[in-house]
């Protein structure tokens, strides 16, 4: 699981054990219109639902994962659900996070969402099944704000970046609540991602290990560095409606070793794209193997079937 030391980073450059190119640079992979053909059998089509933004039970998204490792190509699909939920039960799981920071600590209190995650092959048979428990907090628009807060101070972090050595960190306004959720929300997704066997599987060889006399010896803080490059507002498509979407590049530090890139494609909040805090896709590689790369793409968000009406039989003339 990746932890937060409450402040976040914009770097020009990056310290690494070994030099590489800007995570805006990143090399996405091309996907063929027949990639992801297994998708239609299992969920298929958008509802955008922004009057109602938030998740609602029986709400699903299918997500597409396409790893692309030493020339070869592997499919999988992940079915996101959320599950129902009652409150009166003593099974309800609350959730507490508190961050630290030079105008922090802040806490955050919630609940936690149940949900339920399938992952297929790519002729659609089920492989593995995992329930998990996210905070809502972080399946609402934390995300969209973090990276349309970023996108806003793109000239400030130009000009922070062109007066830095191009080694230097540069810390940041402080975050605003908002903003640091995001950055627990990328957590999130991470650890959401790593409970899977198959993805964990699928995925590993996109992320660089840092050598092992650096994990001994060294600083092992695991860091999430917001990079410049991003992009937005900008409309994309979901099925018949469009979405603003902003793009952001990211690395993932352990100490000073850059151990993945990736950029996060996000979108503002409309129902079920929430199940994956606004995500629609992510391109991720190896920081020191291009070669090694992966894609995540929303391919369906659906609302889950509308609550059962309960009927009321009013005897009627000649009812007995």
């Amino acid at each position: 699981m990746l932890s937060l030391l409450g402040t976040l980073f914009v770097a020009q450059g990056c310290r690494s054990l070994e030099p590489v190119m800007p995570a805006a640079m990143i090399r996405p992979i091309t996907v063929s219109t027949n990639e992801f053909t297994g998708s239609s059998s299992l969920l298929s089509g958008f509802d955008i639902d922004r009057a109602h933004a938030s998740l609602k039970p029986g709400d699903s998204a299918l997500v597409g994962v396409l790893a692309e490792i030493d020339g070869r190509r592997s499919v999988h699909y992940m079915l996101v659900a959320r599950q129902e939920t009652d409150s009166t039960s003593s099974g309800v799981q609350t959730w507490r996070r508190t961050i630290g920071g030079p105008n922090l600590p802040a806490s955050y209190i919630g609940l936690r969402v149940p949900l339920v995650i399938d992952v297929y092959d790519e002729q659609g048979r089920r492989i593995e099944r995992s329930e998990q428990s996210p905070p809502d907090l972080l399946l609402g628009d934390p995300l969209y704000r973090l990276a349309a807060w970023v996108t806003a101070l793109g000239p400030e972090i130009a000009t922070r970046a062109a007066e830095a050595n191009e080694h230097d960190e540069i810390p940041l306004l402080q975050l605003p609540d908002d903003a640091a959720l995001g950055i627990i929300a990328v957590e999130q997704f991470a650890q959401v991602i790593g409970d899977l066997t198959t993805m964990r599987r699928t995925l590993m060889p996109v992320i660089s290990r840092p050598p092992l006399l650096s994990l001994l010896l060294g600083d092992r803080t695991v860091r999430i560095v917001i990079t410049p490059g991003g992009f937005g507002p900008e409309r994309r498509r979901f099925g018949e409606d469009e979405l603003i979407v902003y793009g952001v590049p990211i690395e993932v530090r352990i100490g000073e070793h850059v151990a993945l890139q990736a950029r996060l494609l996000i979108a503002e909040p409309a129902g079920p794209n929430t199940l994956l805090g606004g995500i629609t896709e992510l391109h991720a590689q190896h920081p020191h193997r291009p070669e090694q790369r992966a894609l995540i793409r929303l391919l369906a968000a659906r609302r889950g079937p509308p609550p059962q009406e309960q009927v009321s039989t009013v005897p009627g003339k000649g009812e007995q």
